[in-house]
C-alpha cells in the first residue's frame, strides 16, 4: 500500500469551467490508487480516475460471441400480445458471453429511443379493470372456499388479507394519475445545462461480478454526453481481511465524504445508461429544489438467450415500474430504488449519505429523505438497460426485507408523512406477505380439498358399510330362529 496521504490530494476537485468534449473512456482492469487504508468497520471501497484502453477478458475460458452469430434480440413473447409493438425488433443485438460454468450472459445495451419512452404509455385503466375482474372471480372463489367446510374457516383471516392487500393497491392505481410526458420535456427544454452547470459524481459499486459485466457497463459510461462529472468505481470485493461494514451500503457511505458534486449518480455493475441520462434527470432536480433523489425505472430487454427466470423477473418487474411507481409518485410516495436515481448531495449531508442499514438502503433512504421534508421523484423514463436477476429469490428477500422493515419501525408511524403516503408504503409491505400467503395457499387449497374429498368418501364408505351391515343383521333376525324357540310347520 502507498503512503497514507490526504485524501483531497487523492481525489480531485471539480473542475468549475471543464474544457468541453467527450468524457475519458474507461477501463475497470487498471490498478486502482487506494485511499487511507479503512478501520475494519468501514467499507472496502476505493476510487479510481480510469484511462482509455481496450479491455481484454481476463479469463481465458469465456469467449466473446459475435453479435452477426447471436442474431437479433428476439421477441419471446406470446403473439398475441405483440400487437402494435413491432418496434421492439429494433432492439439493439445483445452481446452474449459463453461461461465456461453456467449460462451465457446477455450483455445489455442502453434502451433505445423508442424504449425510452414505452413506460410512460402506462394504460393504467384498462390494465386495472381487467385485474379488477379477475380479483373479484377469485376472492368468491376463496370465500366460497372458506365457508364450505368448518375446518376451512380459519381461512377467512388469510382471505381478509389478500384482499386487503388488493384493495389498497388497487384503490391507489384508480386514483393515481398517468405521467405527463409533455411537462417533463418543458423542463428538459427550459432548465438543459450547459457545460460548467452542475458537477455530478458516477458512482459505480462493484463487487466481484464478471469483468466482462463491468467492461460494458463501463464503455457506455464514458459515452455520458454531460461532460461535467467524474466517474468513482467503488470496489468491495477483493479484500477478504476486511469483511466490511453495512455492505452495499456501508461502500456508499464510505465514498459520499470523499466527492465533492453537487448531485451523484448511482449505477448497479449491470445498468447501461443512455448518453442522455443526466441531460434528461438533471433539469428535474434544478427547477424543483425540494427534490432530494429523482428516482428512474430499472429497465431490462427479454431475449431468448436469458434463461426462464431472468425473462419472469423483466415481467414482474415492470408492472411496478410502469404503473404502480407512477401512481404513487402522483400521492408523492414513490419508492427509491437506489440505481439509476439522482441524489442531490445537500439532501443526504446532515446523515452523512445514504441509510445506514445493511439491506434495502435505498428504500430507506428515500423514506428518510421524505421525513426531513425533502421530496422523492419518479419519472418512468427507461433511461438505462440491465441485466435481470437469475438470483431472483435471494433478490426478492433483500428487497421484502427492506421493505417490511418499514413497518417496524416506529419513525414510520410516528412520520409526519401524509394518509395517502403511509397508505402507498403500507401497501408495498403487504405485497410481499399477501404473495408469500397466495403462493403458499394455492398448494394448501390442493392439499386440503383432497383431504377433505378423501376424509368424505371414507365417511361414506364407512357409513354405507354400517348400513349394508345394520340391514343383514335385520335380515338375519327375522330369517334365524333363535336357539330353543318352537319352529312352526
Amino acid at each position: 500500500m502507498p503512503p497514507e496521504a490526504d485524501i483531497a490530494d487523492q481525489q480531485p476537485q471539480h473542475d468549475a469551467s471543464p474544457t468541453p468534449g467527450p468524457s475519458r473512456p474507461l477501463t475497470p482492469l487498471q490498478a486502482p490508487t487506494p485511499f487511507k487504508e479503512l478501520p475494519a468497520s468501514s467499507a472496502a471501497s476505493f476510487t479510481t480516475t480510469l484511462a482509455s484502453k481496450e479491455v481484454e477478458p481476463a479469463d481465458k475460458e469465456l469467449e466473446l460471441v459475435d453479435k452477426e452469430a447471436t442474431g437479433a434480440c428476439k421477441d419471446t413473447r406470446p403473439w398475441y400480445t405483440r400487437f402494435g409493438r413491432s418496434k421492439f425488433s429494433n432492439a439493439p443485438r445483445p452481446e452474449v458471453v459463453v461461461m465456461a460454468d453456467g449460462p451465457a450472459l446477455v450483455l445489455p445495451e442502453p434502451p433505445t429511443d423508442h424504449e425510452k419512452y414505452v413506460y410512460a404509455q402506462t394504460r393504467r385503466l384498462p390494465l386495472y379493470f381487467f385485474c379488477t375482474i379477475s380479483f373479484l372471480s377469485v376472492s368468491a372463489g376463496i370465500w366460497l372456499f372458506a365457508i364450505s367446510a368448518p375446518e376451512f374457516h380459519w381461512f377467512i383471516v388469510l382471505a381478509f388479507i389478500i384482499q386487503f392487500n388488493f384493495i389498497l393497491a388497487y384503490g391507489v392505481g384508480y386514483s393515481g394519475r398517468d405521467y405527463k410526458l409533455d411537462n417533463h420535456k418543458r423542463v428538459v427544454k427550459e432548465y438543459a445545462t450547459s457545460p460548467g452547470d452542475n458537477p455530478a459524481d458516477i458512482l459505480l459499486p462493484c463487487c466481484g461480478e464478471p469483468l466482462e459485466i463491468l467492461a460494458n457497463t463501463y464503455k457506455h459510461i464514458a459515452r455520458l454526453s454531460y461532460t461535467n462529472h467524474r466517474v468513482h468505481v467503488l470496489d468491495d470485493g477483493g479484500l477478504d481481511t476486511n469483511r466490511g461494514h453495512l455492505k452495499k451500503a456501508g461502500n456508499l457511505r464510505h465514498a459520499f465524504p470523499i466527492t465533492s458534486g453537487e448531485f451523484f449518480t448511482i449505477f448497479d455493475a449491470d445498468f447501461c445508461p443512455r448518453p442522455d441520462f443526466l441531460q434528461e434527470t438533471l433539469p428535474l432536480l434544478r427547477e424543483s429544489p425540494d427534490i432530494a433523489i429523482l428516482q428512474t425505472p430499472q429497465f431490462f430487454r427479454p431475449c431468448s438467450e436469458q434463461t426462464w427466470v431472468e425473462q419472469g423477473a423483466n415481467t414482474t418487474q415492470k408492472l411496478f415500474y410502469r404503473v404502480s411507481q407512477v401512481s404513487r409518485d402522483y400521492w408523492g410516495a414513490p419508492i427509491c430504488v437506489g440505481s439509476n436515481a439522482v441524489y442531490r448531495r445537500q439532501a443526504l449531508e446532515e446523515v452523512g449519505g445514504t441509510a445506514e442499514i445493511g439491506y434495502s438502503e435505498d428504500v430507506h433512504t428515500g423514506f428518510y429523505a421524505m421525513t426531513r421534508g425533502w421530496r422523492v421523484k419518479y419519472i418512468p423514463l427507461a433511461l438505462a438497460c440491465g441485466i435481470p436477476p437469475r438470483a431472483y429469490y435471494s433478490q426478492q428477500m433483500r428487497w421484502c426485507s427492506g421493505s417490511t422493515s418499514l413497518l417496524s419501525n416506529g419513525e414510520f408511524w410516528k412520520s409526519k408523512l401524509n394518509v395517502i403516503q403511509k397508505i402507498c408504503f403500507f401497501a408495498g409491505m403487504l405485497y410481499y406477505s399477501t404473495s408469500a400467503h397466495s403462493a403458499s395457499s394455492n398448494k394448501l387449497f390442493e392439499v386440503m380439498h383432497y383431504d377433505h374429498d378423501k376424509l368424505n368418501d371414507e365417511t361414506k364408505s364407512r357409513s354405507r358399510a354400517r348400513g349394508e351391515r345394520s340391514f343383514t343383521i335385520r335380515q338375519t333376525s327375522l330369517t334365524t330362529p333363535k336357539s330353543g324357540s318352537p319352529t312352526y310347520l
